[in-house]
């Protein structure tokens, strides 16, 4: 019968875990039933690109935006002149 941790992330895995924790404590990683399952991990990496395009959009927006500004400002000054 395999444990929790065995299902989770396999025995190769949790092998290797031991023999760094044990060789090289401070390389250890986070306590196993913190890790994420690989699931978790795809959503997460999906949320982080949610968030970087997000804050690209509005980049771009803000330049847009700029953009339209300058050319009414432009306009104005065009009409002031041919008055």
């Amino acid at each position: 019968m395999l444990s929790k941790h065995e299902k989770r992330f396999g025995k190769n895995f949790l092998k290797q875990e031991e023999k760094v924790r044990k060789n090289h404590p401070q390389q250890a990683q986070e306590p196993l039933k913190n890790k994420p399952f690989p699931e978790n991990r795809k959503a997460q990496a999906q949320k982080e690109n949610i968030k970087k395009t997000s804050a690209a959009l509005k980049q771009i927006e803000q330049v847009k935006q700029k953009a339209e500004n300058t050319i009414t400002r432009i306009q104005a000054e065009q009409t002031k002149e041919a008055l």
